[in-house]
């Protein structure tokens, strides 16, 4: 037996992925006849909202999924903030992300100078000696002679 959708209408305090889902239920009448019955369950519940928040449910990922569908909702003042806060957080994920890969090849090319000077070092150990010695004197064992 299949539950009616009708029956099944997500509310006020339903989340996107519940009014996504009830929208899928509805492609039983069709996409016409399914998209005007969720435009008309959509304003009836935004009546029980405000124009400043229009609820957990609206949210980018519901607008994307039912602009794909020929729907379009309209967001509050309050869904614009938090729009513009997810595209300045997905700015700085992205040059954290970039600053992560950059301080990689920072360490990898400090890492090869480091190498690079102990293989000096040890291919030429007069270096070790003469390095030891100057920091045993305060570096009075580098005077010219």
């Amino acid at each position: 037996m299949k539950v009616d959708p009708i029956k099944n209408l997500p509310d006020r305090d339903s989340l996107d992925e519940e009014w996504i889902s009830w929208r899928e239920s509805l492609d039983v009448f069709g996409k016409k006849q399914a998209n005007l019955l969720f435009i008309k369950a959509w304003k009836k519940r935004s009546d029980k909202g405000n124009f400043i928040v229009s609820g957990k449910a609206n949210t980018e990922r519901l607008r994307d999924y039912l602009e794909k569908r020929g729907i379009k909702i309209e967001k509050g003042i309050a869904d614009y903030t938090v729009s513009f806060a997810d595209e300045v957080e997905g700015f700085f994920k992205s040059a954290l992300n970039m600053g992560k890969y950059t301080g990689i090849a920072c360490g990898v090319v400090v890492l090869l100078i480091i190498m690079a000077v102990i293989y000096t070092l040890f291919k030429n150990p007069d270096y070790i000696v003469k390095g030891a010695a100057a920091y045993a004197t305060g570096g009075a064992s580098l005077a010219v002679r």
